[in-house]
C-alpha cells in the first residue's frame, strides 16, 4: 500500500474516536524500517484501546497488514505496528514525559483529517461567497453609480434646456416691449398713481367725519375718470404689464372708496352720538330746573321748622323761669321756724353793770 494512503487511512481513523494533537512525521532518512511515525492523544486508557482498535480494523479493510499492538493492557501508551508506519496513541502525561515530537520531528508531514477538511471547505466556499458578494456589490454600486451620473446629467440638460427657454421669453417680452409700448404710457400711468394718492391724502386730511365722506366722493370721480381714459388707450390695453399697473390702481381706488363709506358709517355713529348728547342736555335743565324749584320749598319749610323749635326752647325756658320765681316766692311766704336761744348765766361785770344799759 502507497505510504499517504496509510497515513490518511490511519490519521482518519483516529480522527473517528476525538483524537486530539495529530501529528504526522517522515523518518524515511532515519529509519529503514519504517517510513512514518503518527502520534496522537486520547484522554483515557479505553479511548487509546478504542483507538487502536479502530485503527487496526480500518487498515485491514483498506487491505493493509498490521504487525504487532503493544501496550493494551494499561492503555497509557498503546503501539500499533502497521509496517511502513507506527502509531502512538498515548495519554497526555505520557506524551509529555516521552516528548516524542522531539526525537522524530525533523520532518513533520502536513495531514488534514476530515473535520479539518471540512472546515477548510466550508472556509474557502465562506470566503468564495464573501467574494462574489463584495463583487456583486461592487457591480451594483457601479450600475447606481453610472445610472444616477446619467440621471443627474439628464436633469442637469432638461435644466438647462429650461433656463435657456425662460430666458428667451424673457428676450421676447422684452423686445415686445420696448416695440409696442410707448414711452409715454407709462407716465400716463405714474400721473394716474400720483392722482390716486393725492386724493387719498386730502381724504385723509379732512377734519370733520362727514365733510370727509362727501369730499372723497367729489375727489375719487377724477381718478376714475383718469383710470378708465388710461385704460381706453390702445398702448395700455395691449400690454399686460400696464393692466396690472392699471389694476393696482383700481384696487387702491377700491380701498379709498370703502374707507369712504367707513367714514361715512363713523360718521353717522358720530351724529347719532351728538343727537343723544344733545337729548341728554335738554333733558338735563329740565331736570335741574325742577330740582332747583324744589330746593327753595324745602329751604322754607326747614326755616318754619326751625323757627318752630327756636319758638318752643324760648316758651320752655320762659315756663322754668316762671316755675323757679314761683317756687322762690313760695319759699319767702313760709314762716322760718327759729328755735329760742338758751339764757346763759350773766358775768360778775355784767350783773353790776347799772340798770339803764340793761333796760
Amino acid at each position: 500500500m502507497e505510504i499517504r494512503n496509510l497515513q490518511s487511512i490511519i490519521v482518519e481513523a483516529l480522527d473517528d474516536i476525538k483524537a486530539r494533537d495529530i501529528l504526522v512525521f517522515d523518518t524515511t532518512g532515519g529509519s529503514q524500517e519504517f517510513d512514518r511515525v503518527i502520534v496522537a492523544t486520547a484522554d483515557v486508557a479505553r479511548q487509546t484501546k478504542a483507538m487502536a482498535m479502530h485503527v487496526i480494523d480500518q487498515v485491514k479493510q483498506a487491505g493493509g497488514r498490521i504487525v504487532n499492538m503493544e501496550g493494551g493492557d494499561s492503555g497509557e501508551w498503546v503501539l500499533v505496528d502497521c509496517v511502513d508506519a507506527i502509531v502512538h496513541i498515548m495519554q497526555p502525561a505520557a506524551r509529555q514525559y516521552y516528548n516524542l515530537e522531539e526525537l522524530w520531528g525533523q520532518k513533520r508531514v502536513k495531514v488534514q483529517t476530515a473535520a479539518e477538511k471540512a472546515r477548510a471547505a466550508a472556509a474557502a466556499a465562506t470566503s468564495k461567497a464573501e467574494a462574489e458578494a463584495a463583487a456583486l456589490v461592487a457591480k451594483v454600486k457601479a450600475d447606481l453609480a453610472a445610472k444616477s451620473a446619467a440621471r443627474r446629467a439628464v436633469a442637469r440638460a432638461a435644466v438647462a434646456k429650461v433656463v435657456r427657454k425662460v430666458a428667451a421669453g424673457k428676450a421676447a417680452l422684452n423686445k415686445v416691449v420696448s416695440t409696442v409700448v410707448p414711452s409715454g404710457a407709462g407716465k400716463k400711468v405714474a400721473a394716474a398713481k400720483a392722482v390716486a394718492t393725492s386724493a387719498v391724502k386730502k381724504i385723509a386730511a379732512k377734519k370733520s367725519v362727514v365733510s370727509k365722506a362727501a369730499v372723497s366722493k367729489v375727489a375719487l370721480k377724477a381718478p376714475l375718470a383718469a383710470k378708465k381714459a388710461a385704460l381706453k388707450t390702445p398702448a395700455v390695453t395691449k400690454v399686460a404689464v400696464k393692466k396690472a399697473a392699471v389694476k393696482k390702481g383700481a384696487v387702491a381706488v377700491k380701498a379709498v372708496v370703502e374707507k369712504a363709506a367707513a367714514q361715512k358709517v363713523v360718521a353717522r355713529k358720530v351724529m347719532a352720538k351728538k343727537t343723544t348728547v344733545t337729548m341728554v342736555v335738554t333733558r338735563v335743565p329740565a331736570a335741574k330746573k325742577a330740582a332747583a324749584s324744589k330746593v327753595p320749598v324745602r329751604k322754607v319749610a326747614a326755616k318754619k321748622v326751625a323757627a318752630k323749635k327756636v319758638a318752643a326752647k324760648k316758651v320752655a325756658v320762659k315756663n322754668v323761669a316762671v316755675k323757679k320765681v314761683a317756687v322762690k316766692k313760695a319759699a319767702a311766704k313760709k314762716p322760718v321756724a327759729k328755735s329760742a336761744p338758751v339764757k346763759k348765766a350773766a358775768p360778775a361785770a355784767a350783773r353790776k353793770a347799772p340798770a339803764k344799759q340793761r333796760a
